[in-house]
């Protein structure tokens, strides 16, 4: 079976933004930027969010020459919703963005910190058993914390990780993380920008009609780590 070695890391922060919105959205791999374009292009309900886009854009074409991020498509996932206590606001479990690839994503939250797998981890490169080895992989390190957060050991290669709220961070396929459930009913801020060579044409992602192209849709797959596949 072919395997990968992914080298999951406290994720790069690029400081705090302080961001404020006053209505509930949810908006899923909004593309604000098309292959072969240096256009930005944002309904004004995100122009909040405009510092945030052009920090990490800055950021992660440092050392690249423009023709490089002229390539690349940009998407935005953004969802402010109300969060029950016990319920996890994204998809639940642990899994990589991006696996298999080189895309960036850039994320920010106003609270309930997203949860980092830390250490090296060796997996299939199928999608659905990759996330379920990352699951065993959790399962294994969970049985080592103690039930006031403390650890029985804590090493190297195997621990949790929640970083603080309110900073904007670098993470590629390298990093294991899943969303955890809320401690208590409230609402949550979400920003993800994906930074990615390809095109992510799955049916319910967010349409931007301030662009123009008309893309096929395929058919969404409920267990993925792939939004670009079919």
């Amino acid at each position: 079976m072919e395997t990968i070695t992914l080298h999951s890391t406290v994720p790069e922060s690029l400081g705090e933004f302080h961001l404020s919105n006053k209505e509930y959205c949810q908006y899923l791999y909004y593309p604000i930027k098309l292959a072969g374009s240096f256009i930005l292009e944002m309904e004004p309900r995100l122009q909040f969010l405009n510092h945030l886009v052009t920090s990490a854009l800055l950021n992660e074409n440092k050392g690249k020459d423009f023709d490089w991020l002229k390539k690349q498509y940009v998407y935005l996932t953004v969802k402010q919703t109300l969060v029950p206590k016990g319920i996890d606001q994204n998809r639940p479990g642990f899994h990589s963005d991006g696996f298999g690839t080189n895309d960036v994503q850039y994320i920010w939250f106003d609270k309930f910190p997203t949860e980092f797998m830390i250490g090296n981890y060796t997996v299939p490169v199928d999608d659905v058993e990759s996330m379920r080895e990352f699951e065993k992989f959790g399962n294994w390190i969970s049985a080592m914390r103690k039930s006031d957060g403390t650890w029985h050991q804590k090493e190297k290669n195997g621990f949790f990780h929640q970083p603080s709220p309110f900073h904007l961070y670098r993470i590629d396929q390298n990093h294991i993380h899943r969303t955890v459930p809320a401690p208590e009913t409230d609402v949550r801020l979400f920003v993800k920008l994906t930074i990615s060579e390809h095109r992510y044409a799955q049916e319910g992602n967010s349409h931007n009609y301030g662009l123009n192209y008309d893309w096929e849709m395929t058919h969404r797959k409920t267990d993925r780590n792939q939004p670009h596949q079919k």
